[in-house]
């Protein structure tokens, strides 16, 4: 962690250096976060679940250019997926929900990282020599906090209780789509982007009081993968 953590800060400096010259870029794209596989998972048996649903996704990305195609990047990212409450209730209430009232208190994931890398910029047609097809590859560190929520019955003393946690851990980043630059000092960008983190232990304090059988949840161990979808906005410095 330390090597990643002074790697990280290394590319970041050189990068920011060049933040004068006229070969770099900034840039803000927002869009919907959707979990993939376990992250999304409603399974109450894995620890692994997430039971994360579609959330919001959105970055800042600086970029210094090396060539006319290839550049250094730095990006900077929020992602927040809301818990599925009712799913994670029935699971483990089961006929129990189903013909009782519950209240829920709901959670979320939390995720904001730092990542570093390169871009390439590939023109797409010979004739139109402002449509690009944009490519980025990246490695960085998630700070992630894992979601706080209550589900309680209005009928009697059963219930679910997640205290949240926090942690941090490696993660990488791989995207592709469009930019177009207008104007010669804008550009817009639309991108489908997959993010992975590696498992980060949140040691999620988990209590029950629950008349159906359930796994030992003590902590979870969330592996964090979702497609995003953004557009956004740049300007070349």
């Amino acid at each position: 962690m330390r090597h990643l953590l002074t790697t990280l800060l290394s590319f970041t400096i050189i990068a920011f250096s060049f933040a004068q010259t006229s070969t770099n870029s900034i840039s803000l794209a927002v869009g919907p976060s959707f979990p993939n596989a376990s992250f999304g998972s409603m399974d109450e048996y894995h620890f692994t679940s997430g039971f994360a649903k579609t959330g919001e996704h959105l970055n800042i990305c600086f970029e210094h250019k090396i060539n006319t195609s290839f550049a250094l990047s730095a990006m900077l990212y929020g992602q927040a997926n809301p818990v599925n409450a009712k799913a994670f209730a029935t699971n483990f209430l089961g006929d129990y929900y189903s013909s009782h009232n519950y209240k829920f208190d709901k959670g979320r994931w939390l995720f904001t990282g730092l990542l570093v890398g390169g871009s390439n910029d590939i023109q797409i047609f010979k004739k139109q020599k402002n449509l690009f097809l944009n490519l980025k590859s990246l490695i960085g560190i998630v700070y992630g906090m894992g979601p706080k929520f209550n589900i309680t019955p209005s009928y009697s003393n059963s219930y679910i209780s997640f205290s949240s946690n926090s942690a941090f851990g490696p993660s990488y980043f791989l995207s592709g789509g469009l930019k177009y630059n207008f104007r010669e000092k804008y550009f817009l960008v639309t991108n489908i982007q997959y993010l992975y983190v590696s498992e980060i232990k949140l040691n999620e304090k988990t209590s029950f009081n629950n008349p159906r059988y359930y796994p030992n949840t003590d902590h979870i161990t969330p592996q964090v993968s979702t497609t995003n979808v953004v557009v956004g906005i740049g300007l070349n410095l």
